[in-house]
């Protein structure tokens, strides 16, 4: 894992006797790599039929069932609702069948199981699909261990500061009187993927993993160090 130390955003200093108190704001930040990615997936059907609609939307939601059963791919989202579907001829409103759309968020390790998923759907009697955007994202354990190798390397730092301090102040013992970190939830992607929506997908369209599999951690840390 590639560790960054983002140099001091503030350093503030306070004498009072013969005692220093230093105060100082530090960030580190570590680049993770994935193998989860997270991708939205959307279809739409439409037919004179309701019952049509209906059975493929309930095929569709077997075949998620199936597939996270099988621990191959997990989907989460499914509802769906059959409305009328709307359609305007010479300024006339007129109601031509059916519409329906249904909607997933799929979490992939790799992709030959989103491909049977999405080469299912175009397989079927759906009438459009939709592929958003493919994002790498960490699972609970590696948020875990980044989080934790950056606390090591941000009391690592502290120790080695209290020890460059009683070098600045020859005459004074330094010591690390408080630190306090806090976490940064959020998980930047070091390179963004290009969007990648697809509707009316070719039978031989398959979805490829996103060129940025790294995503960016950082904690903030505020340290107190005495000198006296």
């Amino acid at each position: 894992m590639k560790k960054i130390l983002i140099l001091t955003t503030f350093l503030g200093i306070c004498t009072i006797a013969s005692a220093t108190t230093i105060s100082l704001n530090e960030t580190f930040t570590s680049t993770a790599k994935t193998s989860s990615y997270k991708i939205n997936v959307s279809a739409e059907n439409q037919s004179l039929s309701f019952d049509t609609i209906q059975n493929n939307m309930e095929s569709i939601l077997k075949k998620v069932k199936d597939l996270k059963e099988n621990k191959n791919l997990e989907c989460n989202g499914g509802k769906y609702s059959i409305n009328p579907n709307v359609i305007y001829i010479n300024n006339k409103r007129e109601t031509k069948g059916y519409v329906s759309n249904i909607n997933f968020t799929c979490t992939y390790n790799d992709t030959k199981s989103l491909n049977k998923f999405i080469n299912y759907l175009n397989k079927s009697n759906i009438n459009k699909i939709s592929i958003g955007t493919s994002n790498p994202i960490l699972t609970e354990e590696e948020i875990t261990n980044s989080y934790r190798k950056l606390e090591n390397q941000a009391y690592t730092f502290a120790i080695d500061y209290a020890k460059n301090l009683e070098k600045l102040f020859s005459n004074k013992t330094c010591s690390i009187k408080d630190i306090n970190i806090s976490k940064d939830q959020r998980y930047t992607p070091v390179l963004r993927n290009t969007l990648m929506e697809s509707s009316a997908l070719s039978k031989t369209s398959s979805i490829t993993k996103p060129i940025d599999d790294s995503l960016e951690v950082k904690i903030n840390a505020n340290y107190t160090f005495l000198c006296e």
